[in-house]
């Protein structure tokens, strides 16, 4: 799970992301982003969307969404201040190993310049094991 401070909760937030904030797509995921508002706190904040769409199974769902968090908590240390951003699954993703996952999550993130270093994927991303409960 996210540490309390980085997890994007309201529904303002998540909306303002969708109305004005920019979107990369890749085979499994969508990233929306957008620059944090000046009034707002500049801590980045990350939420997650699995819908129905991507499986009927609440297990399925629940372990996507794990799978993100995951990937997240892994990046949290590279995230740049300023960003709200939401991560919405895609059918395919499934059907996907955590390594291809938490290395699409990221690329994706790279390419949005959300991250503070160039190279976030440390050698040990892909090989971490996914989250259990």
């Amino acid at each position: 799970m996210l540490p309390e401070p980085y997890r994007l909760r309201r529904r303002q937030r998540f909306a303002y992301i969708f109305q004005h904030g920019q979107r990369l797509a890749a085979a499994r995921l969508v990233i929306h982003w957008a620059k944090i508002p000046e009034q707002e706190s500049q801590l980045p904040q990350w939420g997650v969307i699995v819908s129905k769409k991507v499986s009927p199974l609440a297990v399925v769902r629940n372990r996507v969404k794990r799978q993100l968090r995951a990937a997240l908590r892994l990046l949290l240390p590279s995230l740049e201040p300023g960003y709200w951003g939401v991560l919405v699954a895609r059918q395919s993703i499934t059907k996907a190993a955590w390594t291809e996952i938490a290395t699409e999550v990221a690329s994706l993130m790279e390419m949005a310049g959300v991250l503070k270093n160039p190279d976030p994927i440390k050698p040990g991303l892909p090989e971490a094991s996914p989250p259990q409960s």
